[in-house]
């Protein structure tokens, strides 16, 4: 596991750069926890900016959100329901094609079937409202 403290919110994009740097060439799965207004959606937001796409919205009231990046980005936010297998399997596997981004907000890491990278963050505020980004690949 690997921690970083973010002092500004523009550090999650180094945050960010590193990780695509790292697994450049590889699809990845994010599964992104935290406390509500942690800045959950955010990080997904300087993902999302990061591979040349728009504003990103809270999904909260829509469970997937694709974004046509430079790779494919699709954004699940579970925090009105519990994680599902079926619904994986159902409405977004089959939008996992080629290479690809693929976020997780309020799901505990989970095992998929997937040919990508998958990485764990808890984002959690600190004493001085910093933010503390502890990240661990799971495969």
């Amino acid at each position: 596991m690997k921690d970083y403290l973010c002092t500004q919110k523009n550090y999650y994009d180094s945050i960010i750069n590193k990780i695509f740097n790292e697994f450049n060439d590889q699809s990845l799965v994010f599964f992104i926890n935290g406390e509500m207004g942690v800045g959950k959606t955010f990080f997904c937001g300087r993902i999302v900016s990061a591979l040349g796409g728009d504003f990103v919205s809270s999904s909260s009231f829509g469970l997937v959100n694709f974004y046509d990046c430079v790779l494919p980005v699709i954004s699940c936010d579970f925090y009105r329901t519990k994680w599902d297998y079926d619904f994986f399997e159902l409405q977004i596997y089959p939008l996992l094609k080629g290479r690809f981004v693929l976020m997780f907000e309020w799901v505990s890491p989970v095992n998929l079937d997937v040919d990508a990278k998958l990485i764990s963050i808890h984002i959690s505020r600190e004493l001085d409202n910093t933010r503390k980004l502890a990240l661990q690949h799971l495969n």
